[in-house]
C-alpha cells in the first residue's frame, strides 16, 4: 500500500484556497527578504523530511547547494535530524516545520505562538508561508506518486483512480520533467 500523505479532493481544495489567499504574503515575504534564500530553503528540506517527496528532496537539494547550504546540512534535513550542523537561530523555524508537516498542515497553537515570541510576527508569518508552499508541493508530488504506484498494482489507501488520475495530468507538466531528470541522473555512471 503506497503510504505517503497525499492529496484527496477534499484536503486539495483546501490547500489550494490556502495557497491563493496566502498568495500577497508570499510576496510580501519575498519583497521584504526576512529570510534568508538559505534559510528559506532549509525549512523547506525541512518539510520534505516529514512528507517523503522525491520531486521536492531532488530539487530543493541542488536549489539548497546553490544557495551555500553545505552537503552535510542537506543530508541530516532530509533525515529529519535537525541539531549539529544547523544554525541554533534557524533550529525552531525547522523544528516547526516539521511540526507543520507532521500535523498535516494543522499546527498546534502553541507552536505557532512560540514561533511569532521567538521570531516576531512578520518573520513568522514568512516561515509559515513558506512551509505552507511546500508542503502543498510537498502533496503534489506525493498525490502524482500515487497514481504512478497504482499502476503498478501498489494504491495509495483513502485515494481513488479518478481523482489521482486527474490530478496526475494536471500536474504532468511540472512533475514530469523533474521525474525526467531524476532518472537521467540516476542512469549517469557518477550517479551510482
Amino acid at each position: 500500500m503506497f503510504k505517503k500523505r497525499i492529496f484527496t479532493p477534499k484536503t486539495f481544495t483546501l490547500s489550494l484556497v490556502g495557497l491563493l489567499a496566502g498568495l500577497p504574503g508570499s510576496v510580501t515575504s519575498r519583497m521584504r527578504n526576512g529570510i534568508s534564500h538559505a534559510f528559506a530553503e532549509k525549512l523547506r528540506l525541512a518539510t520534505t523530511s516529514v512528507n517523503g517527496c522525491r520531486y521536492c528532496s531532488y530539487v530543493h537539494n541542488k536549489i539548497a547547494m546553490r544557495a551555500g547550504i553545505t552537503r552535510e546540512e542537506i543530508d541530516l534535513l532530509l533525515k529529519g535530524e535537525i541539531g549539529g550542523e544547523i544554525d541554533s537561530k534557524e533550529a525552531p523555524g525547522l523544528f516547526f516545520a516539521q511540526h507543520y508537516a507532521e500535523s498535516g498542515g494543522k499546527p498546534d497553537k502553541g507552536m505557532t505562538s512560540r514561533l511569532i515570541e521567538i521570531y516576531g510576527g512578520k518573520l513568522a508569518k514568512d516561515i509559515i508561508t513558506f512551509v505552507r508552499e511546500i508542503q502543498f508541493a510537498n502533496l503534489s508530488g506525493n498525490t502524482f506518486d500515487a497514481f504512478l504506484s497504482r499502476l503498478k498494482g501498489d494504491p495509495a489507501s483513502e485515494s481513488s483512480l479518478l481523482f489521482e488520475a486527474f490530478f496526475f495530468i494536471v500536474s504532468l507538466p511540472i512533475q514530469g520533467p523533474v521525474l525526467l531528470a531524476m532518472k537521467m541522473q540516476s542512469a549517469e555512471p557518477d550517479a551510482q
